[in-house]
């Protein structure tokens, strides 16, 4: 699960399962909640650690790691949709703050065009 995923699922309730693990087998096969979303930085390894507080009929079951946890069948493209909805959203507030700087239509297709050619250029490097 991404982080966007996790963030819809706790905004609009939507249940959550538990993949099946050494240390989570006590939590497949049931529907959760997910009712707080972590993001640490592990000290050794200089990384981001994700990881979700899980709900179960109003009580805080256990946090686990959001690798471990996926949206079920039936609300996949409910999730995906409005994940889609949320970047388009973050996408356009970048959007607006540029304007309100005073930056015009031609002014940010270049800095978006010049922000492709970075990310295509990067993905060449990494080739």
């Amino acid at each position: 699960m991404t982080i966007d995923e996790a963030l819809v699922c706790q905004k609009h309730r939507y249940p959550v399962k538990v993949r099946k693990s050494y240390s989570t087998e006590h939590l497949v096969d049931k529907d959760y909640k997910i009712c707080e979303l972590h993001k640490c930085m592990n000290v050794y390894t200089k990384s981001y650690i994700q990881s979700v507080t899980l709900q179960d009929k109003g009580r805080s079951v256990r946090q686990i790691d959001i690798d471990d946890v996926y949206v079920p069948q039936p609300f996949e493209k409910i999730v995906e949709n409005q994940v889609k909805q949320l970047q388009k959203q973050r996408f356009k507030k970048c959007l607006e703050n540029l304007l309100t700087e005073g930056k015009n239509k031609t002014e940010i297709n270049k800095i978006v065009k010049s922000l492709v050619d970075e990310i295509k250029e990067s993905k060449n490097e990494q080739r």
